[in-house]
């Protein structure tokens, strides 16, 4: 407060006092009451805090209610606060009864009279109310710092012990007090602080920076609303695919008595751009969703990618400051299954072949993958290996040297090759298994190994056939079976182009001719593996263009089967087993079968056998090895009205062969591809000719070996012998005579 000398005028008040009192006049009333406490002068006044009456020193300051008072600098609300909760933990006496002072009259404790609520201390919730209050003002602008203002009305502190005279006081209580400038004869006086204004703004509180007084007719400051707000925002998933959309929705709740208007930004909690604003009048004890949004997560998008959004408000609570919600983030993540598959260039391969295996994923969605490791594993087999199903577990060994895949990618849904092999057979061991899988991670989503189903390349054998001397005639029939003699039979065999670009494959030295296709049997003695190229179908009888062999245009072709030309009424009697070297030349025997044959014939020796039934041939059945002319050449003829199944043991056969049924090269039957050489490995040499319903080649050697040469052996060899015109047990009585059963003539051969 101001310092003044007041001596003089302070005499003079007390002669008028005198004067009023001799005159008769009755004491001065007070000058008023302020917060329920009367005062006057500044030796007259009651303390806020104890209602004592007591006065101010006046001369030397140490009557202000904050002594040094308040830096000018202050000029927020939070600077204002903070110097006055300083001065009530640290402060001495004074200093915290003035800071008590100012908090209680700036929440208006005492308007009413009441004592009850003049802490000193203030108490906590006094203290949060006051700190509201203060804000409150300040958000709604109604704070003027650094001011110029007048007033009358002045507060100070009790309790020094003197008075401005250097008196001592009759009480000095530690308290504040009012006093009216003008009742102590000083006039309207002038100072600089700041004020704090009402909603219609008219003056509610004053106080002095160099003094820390309250000034002026104060009242207590606007009581701030009752509200406290709180915002959220919620996110439709915490994850979501690419592409997809989710929805963030933010809200704002107000937890007080009051309702409140409140201003609202959303923000991308990534960048913190502003997002939305608006503005909401929410009610008391009500949640109000304040803004929704449809984020659409762009198809691109990378995995792992956040988007997040929050929501900041202003006012937060009582009137004033601001708050932000919690952060809220959806994570892009993938959604994928994961099938791994591999696929050879063939499901048999032979030795020196090539294998290519190519490997793919399946991506069954919906969204693309993440990128993933891709693993070939697998080895060769052996014979009878099963092949392993699709399992999610990691595979071993890896093959060597890895293929190169393509699989360091996010695969899109939908199959993608990622890889291919080239293998190499080699001289691979017929009937092993080249197997191979597909090991990637992850398998989806979830993460973890899947290998694929194994697939497995048999190594395998074609085996061949080659007829020698003669040519080869399908179709037709015997006659006592079919009379039109015109079933369109047809010649199957295979063929294989070798590395070196031959071709290993069967095929007979002079004519085909088949009433039904002819396919990978090769005519001129030259294996047939292209249909459309020259090489093996120069002597393929056709009428029809080049890519479809076959089926020769001839009518009819009857065999003739002799069955006729050797029955007899009575049957002849022989053992089961019959050995053409212990038999007489000139045999004929009509029997019944089954029956067994097999040895060497003698030479000059001829025998004719017609077995009514199936016949096995037992054992190698040979002609001598020399003989001196043409007279010791043997003749063997087997007429077989059902089968003639040859057994593996059997290596040669010289003799005429008719089967009404089917001629079997070896007793075991074997599938259409040949994959090991057990039971049937051995080749089978038919020295003579064929004539049969069917003809089942069945025999396993050779189409394997160290070398093309010996890859191209033919498992079963058919030569025509000049012994069959020469010296033919099917000669006529007439033995001087030289007679040919079956004739045709033939094109020069080069």
């Amino acid at each position: 407060m101001n310092i003044r000398n007041r001596s003089a005028k302070l005499v003079a008040m007390g002669v008028l006092v005198a004067v009023m009192f001799a005159s008769g006049f009755a004491v001065a009333a007070w000058a008023g009451t302020i917060f329920g406490r009367q005062y006057d002068t500044w030796n007259d006044g009651f303390g806020y805090f104890l209602n004592q009456k007591g006065s101010c020193p006046l001369t030397d300051g140490s009557d202000d209610v904050l002594p040094g008072g308040i830096s000018q600098n202050v000029d927020t609300a939070n600077e204002f606060i903070s110097t006055i909760e300083n001065i009530l933990s640290t402060g001495n006496t004074q200093h915290k009864t003035g800071a008590a002072f100012i908090v209680q009259t700036m929440i208006g404790n005492g308007q009413g009279g009441t004592s009850s609520t003049r802490f000193n201390p203030p108490n906590a919730a006094q203290l949060a109310d006051w700190e509201q209050r203060v804000r409150y003002a300040e958000a709604q602008g109604r704070i003027k710092w650094r001011q110029t203002f007048t007033f009358t009305l002045n507060t100070c502190y009790q309790g020094n012990l003197k008075d401005g005279l250097g008196n001592t006081k009759p009480s000095h209580p530690n308290d504040d007090m009012f006093w009216d400038e003008i009742a102590s004869g000083y006039g309207t006086q002038t100072a600089v602080g700041f004020k704090f204004l009402n909603a219609n703004g008219t003056t509610a509180y004053e106080i002095q920076y160099s003094c820390g007084n309250p000034l002026g007719a104060i009242t207590g400051i606007p009581d701030a609303p009752d509200y406290t707000i709180t915002g959220r925002t919620t996110v439709s998933s915490p994850t979501v695919l690419p592409g997809q959309a989710v929805t963030f929705k933010h809200y704002l709740k107000d937890t007080g008595s009051s309702s409140a208007t409140i201003n609202w930004t959303t923000k991308d909690g990534n960048t913190n751009a502003t997002l939305t604003t608006g503005s909401n009048a929410i009610a008391s004890n009500t949640e109000v969703n304040v803004n929704t949004e449809t984020f659409n997560v762009p198809s691109n998008a990378a995995f792992g990618t956040q988007y997040c959004r929050y929501i900041t408000f202003s006012p937060a609570t009582f009137g004033y400051g601001s708050g932000q919600g919690s952060k809220v983030c959806t994570t892009v993540v993938p959604q994928y299954t994961l099938t791994p598959t591999v696929s050879p260039s063939s499901t048999t391969a032979q030795q020196n072949d090539q294998i290519t295996f190519t490997y793919a994923i399946t991506n069954s969605g919906p969204t693309r993958s993440e990128t993933l490791t891709c693993k070939a594993a697998g080895q060769t087999q052996g014979p009878g290996y099963t092949e392993l199903p699709q399992q999610d577990v990691d595979r071993n060994p890896a093959v060597v040297p890895q293929p190169t895949f393509n699989c360091n990618q996010e695969l899109p849904v939908g199959n993608t090759t990622v890889g291919t092999e080239v293998f190499d057979v080699g001289n691979a061991t017929v009937g092993s298994n080249v197997c191979r899988s597909l090991v990637i991670n992850p398998k989806d989503d979830t993460g973890g190994f899947r290998s694929s189903a194994e697939v497995c390349v048999t190594i395998a054998k074609s085996p061949y056939v080659q007829f020698m001397g003669n040519d080869v005639w399908a179709g037709g029939n015997f006659a006592a079976l079919n009379a039109a003699c015109n079933n369109s039979s047809k010649i199957q065999t295979v063929a294989h182009t070798l590395r070196d670009g031959s071709v290993a494959g069967s095929a007979v030295e002079y004519g085909a001719f088949a009433l039904g296709k002819i396919t990978n049997f090769g005519s001129a003695n030259k294996a047939l593996a292209n249909p459309a190229g020259p090489a093996g179908k120069a002597l393929t009888f056709s009428n029809l263009v080049d890519t479809n062999l076959g089926n020769y245009g001839a009518p009819q072709h009857c065999i003739n089967d002799y069955v006729s030309l050797y029955t007899k009424t009575a049957k002849d009697s022989a053992a089961a087993a019959i050995d053409v070297g212990t038999q007489a030349s000139g045999t004929q025997l009509d029997i019944t079968g089954p029956h067994g044959f097999s040895g060497t014939m003698a030479a000059g020796s001829k025998q004719i056998y017609l077995v009514e039934g199936d016949v096995a041939i037992t054992g190698d059945l040979k002609y001598p090895a020399n003989y001196s002319g043409p007279d010791q050449i043997p003749s063997l003829i087997i007429i077989a009205t059902g089968n003639i199944t040859v057994n593996r043991a059997v290596q040669q056969m010289d003799g005429l062969f008719v089967a009404r049924g089917q001629f079997f090269t070896c007793d075991v039957a074997v599938g259409s591809t040949l994959t090991v050489n057990p039971p049937c490995e051995k080749q089978l040499v038919i020295n003579g000719a064929v004539k049969a319903g069917q003809l089942q080649l069945l025999r396993t050697f050779g189409a394997d070996g160290a070398d093309d040469a010996s890859r191209k052996q033919p498992a079963e060899v058919f030569n025509f012998n000049p012994e069959m015109y020469l010296n033919s047990a099917l000669y006529g009585n007439n033995t001087n005579v030289l007679q040919t059963v079956d004739e045709k003539d033939l094109p020069p051969r080069f």
